[in-house]
């Protein structure tokens, strides 16, 4: 999975002209996105390949189902015998996503669908095992790095710096939770990335199949 930053643009932020710390610039791209991945809970990229595939989850309650990031949801299916065969093919109009018309908590648009909930007089069962089965393009859009929305890319930025100078000593960065830490004391990194965090980011909600 690609960066949320490229090497490039590490670079350019850090005002480096020069091969000489290619490598550390790069270790300390990657650090950053997965610092941020791990604290929002979500990958911002497409996880699919823009292929629909199967992903099996717990409801929260008998309307409400959970479900990782998806920019486009193919079918739901409910197994409703708890063997397994998830045999029942619900119709369109038994569900929709949410948020609903992908719209994000200000407004933004093209947000992924991250639970479905049903409709009419459909519930979701529950079994030992995970009840529902989503198909789905996987992923926060069709699109690798041209959707990182822009809080996110400075988000990056600003913990790329921090993370820099702290090679030379500069900061105690000494954590032990993902770098969970590191963006919280960060007020303006922590509410650049509040809006984009999920709920779910730290619970056991996904099961993936």
């Amino acid at each position: 999975m690609a960066n949320l930053i490229t090497d490039a643009q590490a670079k350019d932020w850090l005002n480096i002209t020069d091969a000489e710390d290619d490598a550390t610039v790069a270790l300390l791209a990657a650090a950053v996105s997965n610092q941020v991945r791990a604290y929002c809970g979500r990958s911002f990229h497409s996880e699919s390949a823009q292929v629909a595939s199967a992903r099996y989850f717990r409801p929260l309650d008998a309307w409400t189902v959970a479900i990782d990031d998806a920019y486009e949801i193919t079918t739901v299916a409910t197994d409703n015998g708890n063997d397994g065969t998830y045999s029942t093919t619900w119709s369109s109009s038994d569900w929709y996503g949410q948020p609903a018309n992908r719209q994000g908590p200000y407004g933004e648009v093209n947000w992924p669908y991250t639970s479905i909930r049903a409709v009419e007089s459909r519930e979701f069962p529950y079994a030992q095992r995970p009840a529902v089965k989503v198909t789905a393009k996987w992923g926060w859009s069709d699109s690798d790095e041209n959707d990182i929305p822009d809080d996110v890319t400075l988000a990056c930025r600003m913990l790329l710096q921090e993370m820099n100078k702290a090679r030379d000593g500069g900061y105690d960065t000494f954590t032990t939770d993902s770098g969970f830490t590191q963006i919280r004391r960060n007020l303006v990194v922590r509410d650049l990335l509040q809006p984009y965090r999920r709920e779910s980011a730290s619970d056991q909600r996904f099961v993936v199949g």
